[in-house]
């Protein structure tokens, strides 16, 4: 009988322990080592494509937090290749410890424990609201030009 509570005992630790590690299909986010780590570790299952639409995703979302949202640069939104946040060499591996290092300290609980997917759905909303405030702000200046052209009219015609 004590035989087998002791590899029962065994089997639930085992269990506990393993769970408690994380997925290493999520980003842990705890300082810039395990950050670029975590994000290597996930990295090197994808295709090339799927490495550069996530780290222009991980980039968004690091940088919503950073700088907000509304003061996005529209590059980072699409069509730029930063699949170098994987393998960097040289120069650029010192440059990329400081991002991961402002990522950890500023962007920390946007990433840290987040899937490939959750950081897609993050980026995606990212995406959204900037387009629908980017839009908003586009018709209020239309309107702004609308009421002054009226006015330069009325203006001119008197």
């Amino acid at each position: 009988m004590k035989h087998k509570f002791f590899k029962y005992t065994i089997v639930v630790t085992t269990c506990i322990m393993l769970s408690a590690c994380g997925s290493s299909n999520e980003i842990d986010a705890t300082n810039a080592d395990t950050l670029s780590d975590s994000l290597k570790t996930i990295a090197k299952d994808m295709t090339e494509q799927e490495r550069q639409t996530f780290s222009q995703d991980v980039l968004l979302v690091y940088g919503a937090k950073r700088d907000g949202a509304e003061k996005l640069n529209t590059n980072r939104l699409y069509s730029k290749d930063y699949s170098m946040l994987f393998s960097a060499q040289g120069e650029l591996a010192g440059l990329l410890t400081e991002i991961f290092q402002d990522m950890s300290l500023k962007a920390s609980e946007e990433l840290d424990g987040k899937s490939p997917s959750n950081i897609a759905e993050q980026a995606k909303k990212i995406r959204q609201d900037y387009y629908k405030s980017y839009k908003q702000r586009l018709k209020n200046n239309n309107k702004s030009l609308v009421a002054r052209l009226e006015t330069d009219q009325k203006n001119t015609i008197a």
